[in-house]
């Protein structure tokens, strides 16, 4: 059994770096059925690619809603976080 959330957040999914918050800010999200059927998000336009788990290929990257929502913070906190850690990879 899996989650039905399929996809990874990174393109360097197997590697500890900021690239998770550089996706994140750098590209604009819309939402979309993914390949599990459940809803996640997918960047608009050109994708950037990550390795398939299986090493079968590459495939765009994805986030969830709880990703996303920390761009949509009314109070404008979690944008700070994920923009200094974004510009700061020292920070994690």
């Amino acid at each position: 059994f899996t989650s039905g959330f399929e996809g990874a957040w990174s393109t360097t999914p197997t590697r500890w770096s900021n690239n998770y918050f550089r996706a994140l800010i750098d590209n604009e999200w819309e939402v979309h059925v993914g390949p599990g059927g459940h809803h996640q998000w997918r960047a608009k336009g050109a994708s950037p690619v990550a390795p398939k788990a299986h090493g079968e290929g590459q495939q765009p990257i994805m986030m969830l809603t709880s990703d996303v929502s920390l761009l949509n913070d009314p109070r404008g906190e979690y944008q700070k976080l994920v923009r200094g850690f974004a510009d700061s990879p020292g920070a994690l």
